[in-house]
């Protein structure tokens, strides 16, 4: 059975390529409230892209609730999508998605639910890469349409379930050609985010980041703005059991 926060990294990515795919195979929406974030998925081109059948498009809505007085552990697992290099195509975003969960939450039930539709559905995986099955890559590359499918459902059903959230900062590499332009764009992005969620994050009294460098100037903003604004902050790299 995988860690549970390394479970958690897994979600993380895939939320990240649902989001980088979306000129490519959806139109996504995202309106940011406060403590509501609103996501109109438009997967009509999506599952059309990949062979599936037309599909509706449906409603997703999630919020970050107040947990009272109570104080506890918040984990963020982040991943990034886009790199600080030349523009090669176009349009071009640079993503950063966190998945935010409350320590004090039990997950472990929807995981074990998620487990075991996976196991009766016949499927033998570790972990779900989004682009893979998105592009029959990879481990997937004998699976056929409907299998491909089945995962991708089964996955947004999960999150649909689990008492977790997530925020996305998007930033238009056409607006930010260069290195220091996009290091601004995100630092200020990331910080309105927060700021936007403040009653949410004020209820914990500590923070664990978790981000496995894959990109040095992601991990120095990362460090500078949650250490600027948060007293009890940690980062990690490794996701321990």
């Amino acid at each position: 059975m995988i860690p549970l926060c390394k479970r958690c990294l897994y979600f993380a990515s895939i939320l990240k390529k649902l989001l980088i795919y979306r000129n490519r195979f959806a139109r996504i929406y995202i309106e940011i409230n406060c403590n509501v974030i609103t996501v109109l998925v438009w997967v009509k081109t999506l599952w059309t892209t990949v062979g599936g059948r037309i599909s509706r498009h449906f409603f997703y809505k999630k919020h970050l609730p107040l947990r009272g007085l109570s104080m506890s552990e918040l984990s963020i697992f982040i991943d990034e999508s886009g790199d600080f290099g030349e523009i090669k195509e176009r349009p071009a975003y640079y993503l950063v998605t966190m998945i935010f969960h409350d320590q004090a939450v039990d997950i472990s039930k929807e995981i074990e639910k998620l487990e075991e539709s996976m196991h009766i559905s016949g499927f033998d995986l570790e972990y779900i890469h989004i682009s893979p099955v998105i592009r029959r890559e990879q481990i997937f590359t004998t699976y056929s349409i409907e299998e491909r499918r089945k995962l991708l459902y089964k996955m947004l059903y999960f999150y649909n379930k689990c008492n977790i959230h997530h925020d996305t900062v998007v930033v238009n590499r056409k607006e930010a050609p260069d290195k220091i332009s996009l290091s601004g764009q995100l630092s200020k992005g990331i910080a309105k985010m927060i700021a936007g969620h403040s009653s949410y994050f004020k209820q914990f009294e500590k923070i664990i980041v978790y981000y496995d460098n894959g990109q040095t100037e992601l991990s120095t903003i990362l460090n500078a703005v949650f250490s600027a604004l948060f007293h009890e902050v940690e980062f990690r790299r490794k996701v321990f059991l």
